[in-house]
C-alpha cells in the first residue's frame, strides 16, 4: 500500500540540484512542491570545488524548505553503478536470496564486503514458476558513502539512496503507462547520458560517457570561447541569431550521441530478438538544443517524444511555475525517486549503506530507550527519596541532598547557556550561507557585471575641449574643462544596502554594522525609520577628481557622473518617510585632493638635475600639473543583484512593446532580429532600433539576449493585457 507520508526526490546533477515533493493522498498522487538551485560552477570543471559547491546548494534548499517529517531519497550516478540481470536456475522460491548471493559475487567484480549491493526479481507475471529473472545492483561502498556524506553533513539523512537510471525506469513505468512496445529513454546529463529501454517487465540500463559538456566544448572550439561562454551560447542557441551556425559546430557531436544509442538498441535487440523500439522519450536540458530531437528522430525513424509534462500528476499548481517548466526535462529522476519513496516504484532496491540506516533506526527508536531509562529512574528516584526522607528524620540533617541539589541546578544553567550560544552560531552560520549564496549569484552572472561596467562607462562625462588642452599653456584654462579622472573603482556584494542609506547620520557606516538611527529633534520623540529588512546588493565605490573646483565641482560631478548612474533602473531605491525615495547613488565624501593621501602620487615633482647621460645636455623637464586644488569625491552607487523580479520583467516587457510599436515590429519578441528580418528593415530603422533596444538593456543591466526572453514570456503569459499595447 503507497505510504501516505510527504517525500522529497534530491538529485544533484553536474550543473544543478533539483527537488521535487510528492504525497500519495485521498488515491492520487499530488505534488507539493519543487526547486532548483544552479552551482556557481559545472562540478566538472577543473577548478570547481565540488564538495563546497554541493554543500552550499543543500544549505539553499534546506534554507527554502522543510524536510521535517518528510521521508528523503536521493540519487548517485548511473556510470558509478553496476547492473546486472541473471535468470536463476529453478529454485524453491526460500531459497532465491542464497542464490542470489552467490550469483552477486560471481557478477560483481569486486569483493561484497567492499560494495553496497540490492536485488529485485522482476519475472513477469507471465513467466513459469521455474523462470525468475533477478536485476542486482551494486555500487563501491566509498564511492555511495562520498556521495551521502554530503547530505550527512547538512542534517539531511537519507531514507533511501537510488541510482539515476532506476529512478528514470520507475519515471517511465508509472508516467507513461500508455507506451506501447519497447520504449527508450534517453536522459543526457552534463557528463553522461543514461539509456534505459522499458519492454514490459523487462529493463536494461547502459551508461554513455557523452554529454552536455561534450556539446559545450564543441561550441568553444568551434567559436574560440572560454566554457563558460559557450556554455551560455550553448543554452541559449534557440534565441540566438547565430543558431544555424550553432547547430553545424554541434552536429559531430549529434552524430556521435546517435551512433551511441544505434549500438546500444542494436546490442539489446540481439539479446531479445522478439523486441521492437517502438518510442522514444527525451530527457535533460540537452534536448532544449534546437534540431537535436528532430535529428535522433529522423535517424532512428521513431518519434521522439520530450518530457515535458507529467500526465500522472495532473494540473499540479505547483508546477506551474516558470522554474519548473524551464528545466521540465531534467526532472525525471527526481520524480522517479519520489514514487520510490511513495512506493509506487516498479523497482525499490535501496543502495543507502546499512551502517547508515541502522544508526538512522537507532535514533528513530531512541525516545523510546530514552521513555523506559526515565520510568526506570522515576522508580529509583521514588525509592531513593523515600531513604533520603527516612535518612532525614533520622539524622536530622539534609546536607548532601542540598550538595546534589546545587550540583544539578548548576549543570542545568550551564546547559542553558550553551544552548544561547549554540543558537546564536547557528544563526551567524545562516547569515554566512545567505552572504555566500548571494555573492555565488553575482559571481555566476558574467553578463550582469559587464553591464554594471559599461553603464559606469556611459555615465562618465567627457568634453570635446579636452582632446585641445595644452598643459604647457594652460589652455583652456584647466578648471573649465567637464573631465573627470578616476583614481580607483571597486565592486563588493553586501548583503544589506541600508548601511549606504542617508537616513543615517554621517558618513555611511560599513555593510556588517546596522545603520544609526537619526537624532530626535529638539524636545520631541525619536523619527521613526522605515521597516526596510535585509536588502542584497551590489556597491560600486568610485574615487576620482575633477579640475572644477569647489561648489562648481560638486555640481558638475552630480550632474554628469552621478545622475548618469542614477538613470539606471536597478539602482536600489529606499522608500522615506516622505514622498520621495532615496536612490542610493550620491557623493558621501568630498574634499580638496591636496588634502587626500593619494595626492602625494600625483603631485609635481622637481625637474631632474644636470645631464641624465654623461656628455649629453639634459632632456627639458616636462611641465607637470598640479592637480592639488582640484575637487575630490568618493562615489557610492549600489545596483541590484541576480535576475530581474517579476515586476521589473513585467515593466521591461511594457518597455519592449513600446520599442516594436514604434518600429512598425508585428510581434515584440522581434527585439533581437534575425539575420532576415534585419534585412527586411530600412537601415536608418534598424539602427535606431538597435540603439533603443542596446539603451533599455543597458537600463536594466541586462544582456541583449534578456530582452527576447522577457519579450517571449510576456507573450506566452500575455502581459500585455495588464495596459501595454498588444503586438498584432
Amino acid at each position: 500500500m503507497p505510504s501516505t507520508k510527504t517525500v522529497w526526490g534530491i538529485d544533484v546533477g553536474q550543473c544543478a540540484l533539483k527537488a521535487l515533493k510528492l504525497q500519495w493522498r485521498d488515491g492520487k498522487l499530488r505534488a507539493l512542491g519543487f526547486d532548483v538551485i544552479e552551482h556557481a560552477k559545472i562540478l566538472s570543471q577543473p577548478d570547481a570545488d565540488e564538495q563546497a559547491l554541493i554543500r552550499s546548494a543543500l544549505a539553499k534548499f534546506l534554507s527554502r524548505n522543510s524536510i521535517k517529517g518528510s521521508t528523503v531519497v536521493i540519487s548517485v550516478p548511473g556510470q558509478a553503478s553496476f547492473t546486472r540481470f541473471i535468470k536463476l536456475p529453478p529454485v524453491e522460491m526460500k531459497k532465491i536470496p542464497e542464490i542470489v548471493r552467490y550469483e552477486a559475487r560471481q557478477q560483481i567484480p569486486f569483493n561484497l564486503e567492499d560494495v553496497v549491493w540490492d536485488y529485485q526479481t522482476i519475472s513477469p507475471p507471465s513467466a513459469g514458476p521455474r523462470e525468475v529473472e533477478v536485476g542486482i545492483f551494486a555500487m563501491k561502498r566509498d564511492i555511495v558513502a562520498d556521495y551521502v556524506s554530503d547530505f550527512l553533513a547538512m542534517k539531511i539523512e537519507p531514507d533511501i539512496v537510488q541510482m539515476s537510471p532506476v529512478a528514470l525506469y520507475n519515471f517511465l513505468r508509472y508516467d507513461r503507462k500508455d507506451l506501447k512496445g519497447a520504449t527508450i529513454l534517453i536522459d543526457v546529463g552534463a557528463e553522461n547520458t543514461n539509456l534505459v529501454i522499458a519492454d514490459g517487465d523487462r529493463v536494461w540500463i547502459r551508461n554513455i560517457p557523452l554529454g552536455g559538456n561534450n556539446f559545450t566544448a564543441a561550441l568553444a572550439k568551434e567559436f574560440k570561447l572560454p566554457f563558460s561562454k559557450a556554455e551560455n551560447l550553448k543554452r541559449h542557441a534557440a534565441e540566438s541569431k547565430h543558431a544555424r551556425q550553432v547547430f553545424q559546430a554541434l552536429r559531430p557531436v549529434f552524430g556521435d550521441l546517435l551512433t551511441e544509442i544505434q549500438r546500444s538498441i542494436g546490442y539489446y535487440t540481439s539479446l531479445h530478438r522478439d523486441s521492437r523500439i517502438e518510442g522514444v522519450v527525451a530527457m535533460g536540458n540537452a534536448f532544449r538544443l534546437a534540431g537535436l530531437t528532430k535529428f535522433i528522430s529522423q535517424n532512428l525513424g521513431v518519434e521522439v517524444l520530450k518530457a515535458e509534462s507529467f500526465p500522472s500528476l495532473g494540473d499540479a499548481e505547483a508546477l506551474g511555475a516558470p522554474l519548473f517548466r524551464e528545466n521540465v526535462l531534467s526532472f525525471g529522476v527526481v520524480f522517479g525517486l519520489a514514487i520510490q519513496g511513495c512506493g509506487l516504484a516498479t523497482i525499490g532496491t535501496s543502495l543507502l549503506p546499512p551502517e547508515i540506516l541502522s544508526a538512522k533506526v537507532m535514533r528513530r527508536k531512541r525516545p523510546f530507550f530514552v521513555a523506559a531509562g526515565v520510568a526506570v529512574l522515576g522508580a529509583v528516584g521514588c525509592f531513593g527519596y523515600d531513604q533520603v526522607t527516612t535518612y532525614r528524620q533520622l539524622a536530622g540533617g539534609a546536607s548532601e541532598v542540598t550538595k546534589l541539589k546545587r550540583a544539578v541546578d548548576g549543570l542545568m544553567s550551564d546547559n542553558q547557556a550553551q544552548q544561547v550560544k549554540f543558537e546564536e552560531q547557528k544563526k551567524l552560520l545562516v547569515a554566512e550561507q545567505a552572504k555566500i549564496g548571494g555573492i555565488e549569484k553575482l559571481v555566476g552572472n558574467e553578463d550582469y557585471a559587464y553591464e554594471v561596467l559599461r553603464t559606469v562607462w556611459e555615465a562618465w562625462p567627457y568634453a570635446k575641449d579636452f582632446e585641445n588642452y595644452d598643459s604647457k599653456r594652460d589652455k583652456p584654462p584647466r578648471s573649465t574643462l567637464g573631465i573627470i579622472e578616476m583614481l580607483s573603482l571597486t565592486g563588493h556584494y553586501v548583503p544589506d544596502v541600508r548601511a549606504y542609506s542617508e537616513m543615517g547620520v554621517g558618513a555611511p557606516v560599513p555593510a556588517a554594522a546596522p545603520a544609526p538611527e537619526a537624532p530626535p529633534p529638539e524636545g520631541g520623540a525619536p523619527a521613526a525609520r522605515p521597516a526596510l529588512g535585509g536588502m542584497p546588493g551590489m556597491l560600486v565605490e568610485i574615487f576620482g577628481i575633477t579640475p572644477r573646483t569647489g561648489q562648481d565641482g560638486l555640481k558638475f560631478v552630480s550632474e554628469t557622473l552621478i545622475a548618469g548612474l542614477k538613470r539606471c533602473k536597478r539602482t536600489v531605491q529606499i522608500p522615506t518617510p516622505g514622498a520621495e525615495r532615496e536612490v542610493l547613488a550620491k557623493m558621501p565624501l568630498t574634499g580638496v585632493f591636496r588634502n587626500q593621501p593619494d595626492y602625494k602620487d600625483f603631485a609635481p615633482r622637481p625637474a631632474p638635475a644636470g645631464p641624465a647621460v654623461p656628455g649629453q645636455p639634459a632632456a627639458p623637464a616636462q611641465p607637470q600639473v598640479d592637480k592639488g586644488n582640484d575637487f575630490w569625491f568618493k562615489a557610492q552607487w549600489v545596483v541590484e543583484v541576480g535576475p530581474l523580479r517579476d515586476d521589473q520583467r513585467r515593466q521591461v516587457f511594457s518597455e519592449i512593446l513600446a520599442i516594436t510599436r514604434k518600429y512598425g515590429l508585428d510581434d515584440c519578441r522581434k527585439i533581437c532580429l534575425t539575420e532576415a528580418e534585419a534585412k527586411a528593415l530600412d537601415p536608418e530603422k534598424l539602427k535606431e532600433l538597435d540603439r533603443e533596444a542596446t539603451a533599455l538593456a543597458q537600463q536594466w543591466l541586462v544582456a541583449r539576449d534578456e530582452l527576447a526572453r522577457v519579450a517571449a514570456e510576456g507573450v506566452i503569459k500575455d502581459w500585455s493585457k495588464e495596459g501595454a499595447p498588444a503586438p498584432k
